[in-house]
């Protein structure tokens, strides 16, 4: 059959096109072309359902498959039909006609500024997208989600016509009917249809559509809109809906690769909204360790799109076949337990009707065999806040704040599991427009058979059902009831085995104040707003740390087991203090929650969010015991750049990857606040003899906060102790004006840069920083004797004086310092030798790539010898003899000393804590073993210094090849590899004098052999 169809459609690219069809007269099967490979389907039996197979496959080759591919191109973002309803939805909201739709608006704008990072400025980039540049681009942005919703919507509505076939015919044939009919015809099928959910309801599905922010637009309703709905519509039936069933991997997370597409990548990350790739998933699933038995309850508390959702059902489904069978009462079972089971939150709008679609397709035509109305198990809510309040009477009612006022509902509500049938009450009382008295008899008598509750319960009712006929009195309620309902749900869905997924990545500092008042009592209920460690980074702090904790005490049954996608910082920076502790004592006071942090996956240069450089980890915790240190710790190192590929399987990733099994274990002994070191057990033997604190201070480099100003080039030498300048006026994020002016060239130092440092060596940047400060105290000098001694500095320092004023750091901290001071300075940043290293330094891979160098005077051609100074993105300990430097810069940049800093910080992160971690003996002028090392480390910077000597003769000579040719051009290649070969000699003299310093560092601390092959191993693995 595979050589039929390849014969036949003679270009691979023409394969999955074709249908194989093997018959016998009894047994069928069928061959197809996805991805790469053949796939068969069978052998079946010829029955009722393989007959609708094969005339749903003839039927689907007429007409185009359902995949994201294909939609994209007639209805992504450069498709005309995409503009066409975009325009229509936005000019509708820049003039509604109903106040109902600005309170829709305003309170999608709530919810989506705590779904993600957003700001309007960061929306404006969409708008340019959408050739939209005047648009208000919050407007913009609501306008795309209804598009998205309303196409996701006919979609789906098509497919479950196919699934439950027979109880329905085509939506979209029905709608394109009506419209030519009229416009209004239209808009009554999509409403009564589509919008309210009648179509679902008829084939049983209850909850679909609801809470829906998105369906404004039938009030809005105008010929423009109708006519950008039934292109829409048109389209849509060049569409085989049967896709689902004939090839489901066509389909699998649909809705997230339109999504993906419609909104670009830049914005999204920007928005902090990261896809989870199909094989990260499954890798959380399995660590999970969920097999797919369906009496297995799963939570995804922030499920997106629901990509960890459609993978549970997937497992459920073939657990199911494998061990019940395909029986109709097995797969009515399955269906029940699924639905039970199975289950998501989500607090955006968009990704729950996303969410929504993907599980009812996932469900397929198991959907056939229910016994009564399905409830898809995801609900818009918030996962993690509750906000309770007391009443007079001492009754407890939970709150939910939304722009058309605060409701509550009374907790007795809530805890007796009849939070749906009170709102089921209430939406019909509103139907009927009963009075809040007649609502409640209305409750008592019909929905809760005689049951009553207590007076306070019955008062809050009340008053919740006042506010709803309020709200439908002025035409404003409609969604309302349906948003509390959902809002509540988290509270009673009671306890899961297994909670899962990927939470929002979002900085807690970005998030709406309002929000943050809320959730600032959880932080601290949990113990993780406390930090420690001075000096140990400035990451803020992470909303994925109380959704860890908050989802696990409040989902996960005693025993359950949690398996969340991370920031892999969260182990090492001083922002997951207080998270390391809750992950190793849980929560300690009473109530008590025991946490065992079983093991940790690190998955940073694996890359795995499409186009992100996000540092990924995935934490697997059970709600028993406690943790016990070393943790098992995987570290999954990619072999190049690009990361996996988001379309790869679980398979592909683990043949490609390298994957090493390591531990975690605190850097201070007894206190897991401190930062987890990456280690194995042998290697930790040897490096715990070389941690502590040391007595050397590291401090940071001069701060300006407006390098524009001070730094500087000297363009001549005009006599008189004076140099021309010309300032770096666009250098950092705030730009100044460009001035060229003469000034005394006393208060210039050689600047030296982040990008200037490297192992052994420090570079001459040309560069020069203006300081004003008494080399003698570090503090900054009088503004008269500026005046008075060093007139055109000051002349030239008073041209910026406003912009210097306005400092942030200036202001915070220079009362009563002269507008020109500088920060992080003092007597010790004008010390004769300084061993320096980069705060930043190494690839994104979570592990810090530390060296350090010796720095002293330089003879400079304008200066003469004069200090060199660091800027803020230099670490520096201040020295005065230069043998003790080169002791410590040996110590420092050994192996042994390189391993501790990577195991334990990020490399956007190597700050001063090194020395609180590193125990460096002080250097003893009568110990061989220090001297020893001094003179090592001045063989290598020699060497090193040869090396970069080198390396610009080499750079120089490859410029030169341009537009040389023949024997000149020979002749130049030949110097370069001559120099190539001079450059691998050094760098083996380098080698040799770093091994023995290696040698002699693990002597000084008490290591074996033994142990300092493990460590060296170990790095090379970190180094990966």
């Amino acid at each position: 059959m595979k050589k039929y169809i390849t014969g036949e459609a003679g270009s691979v690219e023409f394969y999955p096109y074709y249908l194989g069809v093997v018959f016998d007269g009894h047994t069928i099967a069928f061959v197809r072309y996805w991805k790469g490979s053949f796939r068969t389907i069978g052998p079946l039996s010829f029955n009722e359902e393989s007959l609708e197979y094969l005339l749903d496959a003839i039927r689907g080759l007429t007409r185009k498959p359902l995949e994201a591919e294909t939609l994209l191109k007639d209805f992504g973002p450069k498709s005309e039909i995409a503009h066409r309803a975009l325009k229509a939805f936005y000019n509708s909201l820049e003039h509604p006609k109903s106040e109902r739709i600005e309170l829709l608006f305003e309170d999608w704008r709530r919810i989506f500024s705590q779904v993600c990072s957003y700001t309007p400025e960061k929306l404006k980039k969409l708008a340019k997208f959408y050739g939209f540049e005047n648009a208000d681009p919050e407007k913009l942005t609501f306008a795309l989600h209804t598009y998205y919703t309303l196409l996701m919507k006919l979609i789906v509505s098509e497919i479950v016509s196919v699934l439950s076939v027979g109880l329905a015919s085509s939506i979209l044939t029905r709608l394109h009917e009506s419209y030519l009919n009229s416009s209004e015809s239209l808009r009554f099928v999509l409403e009564e249809e589509l919008e309210e959910g009648g179509l679902f309801r008829q084939l049983g599905i209850r909850n679909f559509l609801e809470a829906d922010y998105f369906a404004w637009y039938l009030e809005e309703w105008n010929e423009e809109i109708a006519e950008a709905v039934h292109e829409m519509v048109r389209k849509l039936m060049d569409y085989e809906p049967s896709t689902v069933e004939q090839t489901p991997e066509r389909v699998e997370d649909l809705f997230k690769r339109l999504y993906q597409n419609l909104v670009p990548r830049e914005i999204r990350h920007s928005l902090g909204e990261y896809f989870t790739p199909d094989w990260l998933a499954e890798l959380t699933l399995e660590e999970a360790g969920y097999d797919g038995n369906p009496d297995m309850r799963v939570l995804d508390p922030a499920c997106g799109s629901g990509t960890f959702l459609v993978l549970a059902i997937k497992r459920a489904r073939e657990w199911a076949l494998e061990h019940w069978g395909v029986s109709a009462d097995a797969q009515t079972e399955l269906l029940e337990k699924i639905t039970k089971n199975i289950v998501g939150i989500d607090l955006n709008p968009l990704a729950v009707l996303a969410s929504k679609a993907n599980y009812l397709i996932a469900l397929g035509k198991l959907i056939r065999y229910r016994t009564g109305d399905v409830t898809i198990p995801v609900y818009l809510a918030d996962s993690i806040t509750v906000s309770t309040k007391t009443s007079a009477r001492g009754g407890k009612r939970i709150a939910l704040k939304t722009v058309a006022g605060e409701f509550e509902v009374p907790l007795e509500i809530i805890e007796n599991g009849l939070v749906d049938k009170v709102f089921e009450a209430i939406e019909d009382g509103l139907r009927r427009n009963y009075s809040p008295g007649k609502f409640v008899a209305y409750l008592y008598t019909y929905k809760l058979k005689g049951r009553k509750f207590s007076q306070d319960t019955e008062d809050a009712l009340k008053e919740l059902y006042k506010k709803l006929y309020q709200l439908e009195q002025e035409g404003k309620d409609r969604i309302w009831t349906r948003v509390l309902r959902n809002a509540f749900a988290p509270l009673t869905l009671g306890k899961f085995d297994l909670v899962v997924g990927n939470p929002p990545w979002i900085n807690w500092e970005s998030l709406p104040e309002s929000y943050r008042e809320l959730t600032k009592p959880l932080w601290q209920y949990y113990g993780l707003e406390k930090g420690s460690g001075k000096g140990m980074g400035r990451v803020k702090r992470d909303m994925a740390m109380l959704f860890v904790a908050r989802t696990f005490d409040r989902y996960l049954k005693p025993g359950g087991r949690l398996a969340f996608l991370v920031p892999f910082t969260l182990f090492k920076t001083q922002a997951g203090a207080g998270f390391r502790k809750f992950l190793t004592y849980g929560r300690r006071r009473e109530p008590k929650i025991p946490v065992k942090l079983l093991r940790v996956h690190d998955l940073v240069t694996l890359y795995p969010f499409e186009g992100a450089t996000t540092r990924t980890g995935l934490l697997v915790i059970e709600k028993t015991e406690k943790t016990e240190f070393p943790v098992p710790l995987i570290v999954w190192n990619w072999p190049d750049s690009k990361g996996a590929d988001v379309e790869a399987t679980l398979e592909d990733v683990r043949k490609k990857a390298k994957i090493h099994q390591l531990v975690f274990i605190p850097i201070e002994e007894g206190k897991p606040e401190s930062p987890w070191m990456m280690t194995t057990e042998k290697a930790y033997e040897g490096i715990k003899k070389a941690l502590g604190s040391s007595e050397y201070r590291a401090y940071e480099g001069v701060l300006t906060a407006l390098n524009g100003v001070y730094w500087v080039r000297i363009l001549q030498d005009v006599g008189g102790g004076k140099v021309l300048i010309e300032n770096l006026w666009d250098v950092g994020k705030k730009k100044v004006k460009k001035v060229r002016r003469i000034v005394e060239k006393d208060l210039l130092y050689p600047l030296v840069r982040g990008r200037d440092h490297n192992r052994w060596h420090v570079e001459d940047s040309g560069i020069y920083i203006l300081v004003l400060h008494d080399p003698e105290t570090g503090k900054p000098l009088l503004e008269e004797k500026l005046q008075v001694d060093y007139p055109l500095t000051y002349e030239y320092l008073v041209d910026f004086k406003k912009e210097l004023e306005i400092r942030s750091i200036h202001k915070l901290w220079g009362k009563g310092n002269p507008f020109y001071s500088v920060y992080d300075i003092g007597e010790y940043t004008f010390r004769p030798y300084k061993v320096v290293w980069k705060y930043v330094a190494g690839k994104i891979s979570g592990k810090a790539e530390f060296s350090t160098a010796v720095m002293a005077y330089k003879d400079d051609e304008y200066l003469g010898q004069k200090m060199m100074i660091p800027n803020e993105k230099i670490m520096l300990v201040p020295l005065e003899n230069e043998n003790e430097a080169h002791y410590l810069s040996a110590v420092l940049n050994s192996t042994i000393t390189q391993l501790i800093v990577a195991s334990y910080t990020i490399e956007t992160q190597i700050s001063t804590h090194v020395l609180n971690n590193v125990k460096v003996p002080t250097f003893d002028p009568s110990t061989p073993t220090h001297i020893e090392l001094a003179e090592l480390s001045k063989k290598a910077h020699e060497v090193a210094r040869e090396k970069y000597k080198l390396l610009d003769e080499l750079k120089v000579l490859k410029a030169s090849l341009k537009g040389k040719r023949g024997k000149e051009r020979e002749a130049i290649k030949a110097k370069i590899e001559e120099l190539n070969e001079k450059i691998a000699e050094t760098e083996e003299k380098l080698r040799k004098i770093e091994a023995e310093i290696d040698r002699k560092v693990a002597e000084l601390y008490g290591i074996t052999k033994e142990e300092l092959k493990e460590i060296e191993r170990l790095y090379e693995v970190l180094m990966e």
